[in-house]
């Protein structure tokens, strides 16, 4: 488990921070643009989604796909994470 951010989370009406966690299926092509960014499983709110998606898209482009990789045919990866919004901050397990 790794620190991603520690972010001004969305709040709610009375400004309370808002905490749960969301699963992403992330696609991250060979030159370490996105693919695709589905969610698995909603959190209890929208805006936690919202933010998660922010999260993986502020993080792009990654790393392009070693040579070694690429020689084996791979063209992308497919990663499946959670995306827990703590009071530590966001983290990716």
């Amino acid at each position: 488990m790794y620190s991603l951010y520690k972010l001004n989370f969305p709040t709610d009406v009375q400004g309370n921070r808002l905490y749960d966690k969301v699963q992403l299926k992330v696609t991250i092509k060979k030159d370490g643009f996105l693919g695709d960014v589905t969610i698995l499983a909603k959190s209890r709110y929208p805006a936690l989604d919202k933010k998660a998606i922010e999260i993986v898209r502020s993080g792009s482009p990654y790393a392009k796909f070693d040579p070694q990789i690429l020689s084996m045919g791979y063209d992308q990866v497919i990663i499946t994470r959670y995306v827990a919004f703590t009071k530590e901050g966001a983290v990716a397990r």
